[in-house]
């Protein structure tokens, strides 16, 4: 920004949602006050949601025109474990990891201990698995 420069502000507002579902192209949610039902193209937020599942809650931060800006998820969700295969041993100088899909259809790299059914609790800045729950 130069000096004389002109700068546009922006208001903006937090809104508490509830993610209800997804159906292929948009993520959809419920303003919990308005009870307004917002769609948000997946492309746009596919990153940040992929560690949500239905029922979750979120918080929306908008513009003054109502326009969606970010979507603000936890940093921590717990899912289960709903599949699991066996861990290849080559490696035996460190953990023992193995890939496992969690509810939402997401995978994520755990320790050999965790199995199919397990709760797992998931930093979802980094995304990597944190503890069982």
């Amino acid at each position: 920004v130069r000096a004389g420069s002109e700068i546009d502000v922006v208001t903006t507002q937090t809104h508490d949602a509830q993610y209800l579902y997804e159906d292929g192209t948009s993520y959809h949610f419920m303003d919990n006050e308005t009870f307004d039902q917002i769609a948000l193209l997946m492309e746009d937020f596919r990153d940040t949601m992929m560690w949500m599942k239905e029922n979750d809650m979120v918080v929306l931060l908008t513009d003054d025109n109502g326009q969606v800006l970010s979507v603000e998820i936890p940093n921590f969700v717990t899912l289960e474990v709903v599949e699991a295969s066996v861990a290849l041993r080559g490696d035996t100088s460190g953990k023992v990891m193995k890939t496992v899909k969690i509810e939402n259809g997401a995978e994520i790299s755990v320790p050999d201990f965790v199995k199919e059914g397990d709760i797992i609790r998931i930093d979802t800045r980094s995304g990597e698995y944190v503890e069982r729950a």
